[in-house]
C-alpha cells in the first residue's frame, strides 16, 4: 500500500519536460486508457487528475471523441462520468461473436469475476501504453 501511495504521489500530471505536442498526446492517451479501464463511468474530477493545470479538459475530450470517430466505439457522458460505448451498428457482430457464450453477459458474472476481468483489462492497457512509450 505504501508503494502504491508513493507511485500516486510521484505521478507527473504536468509533464513539463515534454514538448507541447507530445504533452497533449500523452494526456489524451492517459485519459483514454483510464476511461477504457474503468468499470463505471469516470467522473470529470478523476480525469482532471491525469492532466496538467494548463490542459483544457473540454478540448482534450473533444479531441478524443474526434479521434474515436473511426473506431467502433464512442466517448459518451453517462451517469455523471465518461465511458467508451460500442456503436450500436456493431451490436449484431458482438452478439454473433459471443453466441452460446455467457462471457459477455454481465448479469451472469459475479463481482469477483468482474474484478478479475477488470485487472486483466488494466494490464492489457498498461502493456499497450508501455510499448508506445518505448
Amino acid at each position: 500500500m505504501a508503494q502504491t501511495k508513493r507511485r500516486i504521489e510521484a505521478f507527473d500530471a504536468e509533464l513539463a519536460d515534454f514538448p507541447q505536442g507530445a504533452r497533449w498526446r500523452e494526456w489524451l492517451l492517459r485519459v483514454e486508457a483510464a476511461i477504457f479501464a474503468a468499470i463505471e463511468p469516470l467522473p470529470r474530477d478523476a480525469l482532471a487528475r491525469l492532466v496538467g493545470s494548463s490542459c483544457n479538459l473540454d478540448d482534450l475530450l473533444a479531441d478524443l471523441a474526434d479521434e474515436l470517430r473511426a473506431r467502433p466505439y464512442d466517448l459518451v457522458f453517462v451517469a455523471g462520468g465518461y465511458q467508451l460505448r460500442t456503436k450500436p451498428r456493431f451490436a449484431d457482430a458482438i452478439r454473433a461473436a459471443n453466441a452460446g457464450s455467457d462471457v459477455h453477459r454481465p448479469h451472469l458474472i459475479g463481482p469477483l469475476d468482474r474484478h478479475a476481468a477488470q485487472q486483466i483489462r488494466i494490464n492489457l492497457v498498461a502493456r499497450r501504453l508501455s510499448r508506445r512509450l518505448r
